[in-house]
């Protein structure tokens, strides 16, 4: 089994979102992963997950601050305790193809998550699902493709790595102290 690196959780600080905090923690954390992308000959992910209040949209968000070109995604089920996740561009991809395309995917995604600085939200009981790293993406039925379906341009399985990623749930919604948790990840280059 792999050993994963993993950035202890930093105590919640009094702010939500973005501030001096979380910039400082986003900044120490790059810091260490370029170091550790030039001894290792490879990128690095470096991310934070940082509390907003409630009431703001993920979709509305991504949409507002993505440009023409950006990969993005969006996806919401109000019927289950209004789930929303939204995404903004990728560090990190997988495309595949064939019969073995769930276990490539597996083992690219684990990779790429080996030496990864980001918070362990592993035992927080107040983290809701969805928070921290997560891939988008999605898988193919079939191990060939068909010739004529709408998905023939689309590889066997293809997942990315958000740079930006707002989740969201009923509970983070509701109340005074609604909170939406928010991802933001950065890609160390040798």
């Amino acid at each position: 089994m792999r050993k994963t690196r993993r950035a202890s959780s930093p105590p919640v600080p009094a702010e939500l979102g973005f501030g001096e905090h979380a910039y400082a923690l986003l900044g120490s954390r790059i810091e260490e992963a370029l170091k550790l992308a030039r001894s290792r000959g490879r990128r690095v992910v470096a991310a934070i997950t940082v509390s907003l209040p409630g009431s703001i949209d993920p979709i509305a968000h991504v949409e507002a601050a993505r440009q023409l070109k950006d990969p993005w995604s969006a996806f919401a089920q109000p019927a289950r305790g209004d789930f929303t996740l939204a995404t903004l561009d990728a560090v990190a991809g997988v495309i595949t193809e064939g019969p073995e395309r769930f276990e490539q995917v597996a083992a690219s995604c684990g990779q790429a998550l080996e030496a990864a600085l980001i918070d362990d939200l592993f035992d927080d009981p107040g983290a809701p699902a969805g928070s921290g790293i997560v891939w988008v993406g999605g898988f193919s039925f079939l191990d060939a493709h068909p010739a004529a379906d709408i998905w023939r341009e689309f590889p066997g399985a293809t997942f990315a790595l958000p740079r930006f990623s707002l989740h969201r749930t009923a509970r983070e919604r509701g109340g005074a102290d609604g909170r939406i948790r928010a991802r933001a990840a950065g890609r160390t280059v040798v």
